[in-house]
């Protein structure tokens, strides 16, 4: 048996009795992780994420790529209790066709309050939607005029997060109803847990 140490985001809702994980296909671990077989034990520690809904708040969701993984609990946890509040989605991605979620997302939209914008990098000949990169510009034309009654949430790449952020904190949003999922510090915390671990069983 070998004992690895891999973060991945948790993306079922808090009524659904199964725990589902996304994760992109992008690494030794990941490559295979869909070969394990039936019976195979594997350890849980955590969760490290910071996005959690916060009463009485709308959400507004800056996400770039497999970043989405990070926002579908809570959508599907929406979806789950019928929750009326509102989402706004700035989806970022290469293309549209191959993003993360497409379809359930496309779908949510008629079952919860749910507004997509997708921006894509390379979009095709007849895409009409927003393209290019996401900059404080394209997100004060969607933030809402009652700004205030959200709790915004971003994750993606680290550049992508940072104008992200820089963009809303210039744009007037008060840095405590800002909420960014970065994957590295999450990282940290596993290993720092997981070696917190090990002198714990060296000291017994």
């Amino acid at each position: 048996m070998t004992l690895q140490q891999n973060p991945f985001t948790v993306a079922s809702g808090e009524r659904n009795n199964k725990l589902l994980f996304t994760a992109k296909d992008a690494g030794d671990f990941t490559s295979k992780w869909g070969d394990f077989k039936l019976g195979t034990k594997v350890f849980l520690i955590g969760p490290f994420g910071s996005f959690t809904p916060v009463d009485g708040k709308h959400f507004f969701l800056v996400i770039g790529g497999i970043g989405v993984s990070t926002a579908m609990s809570m959508l599907r946890t929406m979806r789950e209790t019928n929750d009326p509040r509102k989402a706004v989605l700035i989806y970022a991605n290469n293309d549209w066709e191959n993003s993360t979620f497409r379809e359930e997302l496309e779908e949510m939209k008629s079952q919860i309050n749910l507004e997509i914008i997708p921006i894509l990098l390379e979009p095709p000949e007849d895409w009409e939607g927003e393209e290019g990169m996401i900059d404080q510009e394209f997100v004060e034309k969607y933030l809402p005029e009652n700004m205030n009654d959200f709790m915004y949430y971003i994750c993606g790449p680290e550049p992508f997060m940072d104008l992200a952020e820089i963009g809303l904190r210039n744009l007037g949003i008060n840095w405590r109803h800002i909420y960014t999922e970065r994957f590295e510090l999450v990282w940290l915390a596993f290993r720092i847990y997981g070696n917190f671990k090990k002198k714990m069983a060296r000291d017994v």
